[in-house]
């Protein structure tokens, strides 16, 4: 996907900001009172295309590349005043892309997709020696 700064700010504005803006929306509250962002932001994201932005074809993604995909995430950045968004999509998606990556076809219809579409949330654990 070939796009222009501008358009792609373009394009966030006017896919997702309403939803950023309601995201966006309490994020001090719960902040103060460590509650995360709420599950449903992530189902609403996904049913209007966000995670699936820069994903492939395979998941019903856009295939935008880290180019785009990172300018749309900044853009995100000024839009929501959630300032954790952006990064969790940003992981949501990456660990999409991975699945993706790996060509197996059950890890991408069992995880990946639903992911894209924001019906399933990745987690991530670490852990030290």
């Amino acid at each position: 996907m070939r796009v222009s700064e501008d358009e792609v700010a373009g394009l966030v504005r006017s896919r997702w900001g309403n939803l950023l803006a309601e995201i966006g929306d309490g994020a001090v509250d719960r902040y103060a009172e460590g509650v995360p962002v709420p599950k449903r932001a992530f189902a609403a994201a996904g049913a209007l295309g966000l995670q699936a932005f820069p994903l492939p074809a395979a998941v019903s993604g856009e295939g935008a590349d880290a180019v785009p995909w990172g300018r749309a995430l900044e853009e995100i950045g000024y839009l929501c005043a959630d300032p954790a968004f952006p990064i969790v999509v940003s992981i949501h998606t990456g660990v999409a892309s991975l699945l993706c990556a790996t060509g197996n076809e059950h890890l991408v219809a069992t995880y990946a997709a639903p992911i894209s579409r924001g019906e399933c949330l990745p987690a991530l654990a670490f852990s030290a020696p």
